[in-house]
């Protein structure tokens, strides 16, 4: 999916969704506008989408996990994800 948006729900997956928001600010406390945000993120079982998850228990391919924005003028970001669960170590 060549697709970047800050809505990493409309892809597919499940759980409890959320939205991740904040602002930018510069040092002297101005907002900075025009800023790229990213995240990347596990699924709600705690398993990013990566080649070197695929084998794990709670795998999905259809969670991106990945999402891009740019502030807005008060510095402002915006995400709709999944909470993500715990990340385990892998046995």
């Amino acid at each position: 999916n060549d697709h970047i948006s800050n809505d990493l729900t409309e892809d597919g997956g499940q759980g409890q969704e959320i939205i991740l928001q904040g602002n930018l600010f510069s040092s002297d406390g101005n907002p900075l506008f025009n800023v790229l945000v990213e995240i990347w993120q596990a699924n709600s079982d705690g398993v990013f989408n990566h080649p070197a998850f695929k084998d794990r228990e709670g795998y999905d391919p259809s969670f991106v996990g990945f999402g891009r924005t740019i502030t807005d003028e008060r510095g402002a970001y915006r995400f709709k994800t999944f909470k993500p669960g715990a990340i385990l170590e892998k046995d």
